[in-house]
């Protein structure tokens, strides 16, 4: 019996180990994959490092803690532009890198691929003593978040360093990526207008909206027709309309505002003219009108001061009273024209480039 229950046990065991170990054997990959999955790097925000400077320290050193920051950024899940792909993305519109208007943050946008960049100063005060500062901009409004500032007055570089990247590893936290699908739409919906006028200056009113923006300047703007109004400091203004393509190159709108001629002398002159003439005629058919039926005294029949005593002969001014008034508002018409016509602006045919 006790035979007989071992040889039981023994094909029990052989059956598990033939059978189980297939099933145990095709369960692993999946938990195998799974893990492989949470290892994968998830999806990161790019973001570009825009205006990061270094003073007073030499060149190797501002690299090594260049380096720092970007590890560190990269470590809170951003993928960060190096600063040879940053130049290669910009090619000639370097001077991005200085913007200061919200036009040109959302040009630097949308060539660099990015939502958001990150700018400051790492600045060597004396011999141990160094600051920092660091904060974050969105490019979209133009605006950043409170710098994050910290000073060591007796540090060494690797104190530096450490400091650098606390800051970084704040602005990380205080704002995490959002992952590429963030940012790409929403410069895919939307496309850059670059208006220059001649003379330069003028001020822009997009849809209704006054831009702060003046002449030459570029704006970001949504993927559709846009109605602009361009004016000058003389109030010569011109209206287009204009559609902004998603994406690519820029387009650019230029305006000669120069050729809208100021007052014309001949023109001026004869507005004047009718202008006074209509005045005169003004007073002339007053006088007339006021002087009509009124006795006309003579040698022959005096104004003897009598009351209701009247000359037979009375002043008959109706029909020249109001002939004059009548010509003085044809002069006064004839006047208005012409000063508007003096004034008012030549027609300017815009220049549209589009890539």
């Amino acid at each position: 019996m006790v035979q007989t229950g071992l040889q039981r046990r023994s094909w029990v065991a052989l059956l598990l180990w033939l059978f189980g170990a297939p099933l145990v054997g095709s369960a692993a990959p999946p938990a195998t994959r799974a893990q492989q999955n949470q290892n994968e790097p998830l999806p990161s925000e790019p973001i570009a490092i825009s205006k990061l400077l270094f003073s007073g320290m030499a060149e190797e050193v501002a690299a090594d803690l260049r380096g720092s920051l970007t590890a560190a950024i990269q470590r809170g899940g951003y993928s960060v532009r190096s600063q040879q792909e940053v130049e290669s993305l910009l090619g000639s519109e370097l001077r991005l890198l200085g913007c200061t208007t919200a036009s040109c943050y959302g040009r630097l946008a949308q060539l660099l691929g990015v939502r958001r960049v990150i700018e400051g100063e790492v600045q060597r005060l004396e011999l141990s003593t160094f600051s920092i500062k660091l904060q974050m901009r969105e490019l979209f409004v133009g605006q950043s978040a409170p710098p994050l500032q910290e000073r060591c007055d007796v540090c060494s570089t690797d104190d530096v360093r450490q400091m650098i990247v606390r800051a970084a590893e704040r602005l990380t936290r205080e704002v995490p990526p959002r992952g590429p699908q963030v940012t790409e739409p929403r410069i895919g919906e939307s496309g850059i207008l670059i208006v220059e006028t001649e003379p330069p200056g003028a001020t822009v009113t997009i849809d209704g909206n006054l831009q702060s923006e003046r002449t030459p300047a570029s704006y970001l703007l949504g993927a559709g027709l846009h109605n602009l109004i361009v004016q000058d400091d003389k109030n010569h203004r011109v209206r287009q309309q204009v559609e902004v393509t998603a994406g690519g190159q820029p387009m650019t709108l230029r305006l000669s505002l120069s050729a809208h001629s100021g007052r014309r002398s001949w023109m001026t002159g004869l507005g004047v003219a009718a202008t006074i003439g209509a005045v005169g005629l003004i007073v002339g058919g007053s006088a007339l009108l006021y002087k009509h039926g009124d006795p006309v005294f003579t040698s022959e029949c005096p104004d003897l001061g009598l009351s209701g005593y009247h000359c037979p002969n009375k002043y008959d001014n109706l029909a020249p009273g109001v002939s004059m008034l009548v010509g003085a508002g044809a002069l006064g018409i004839t006047a208005g024209v012409l000063l508007y016509l003096d004034s008012r602006p030549t027609k300017v045919r815009p220049v549209v480039e589009k890539p």
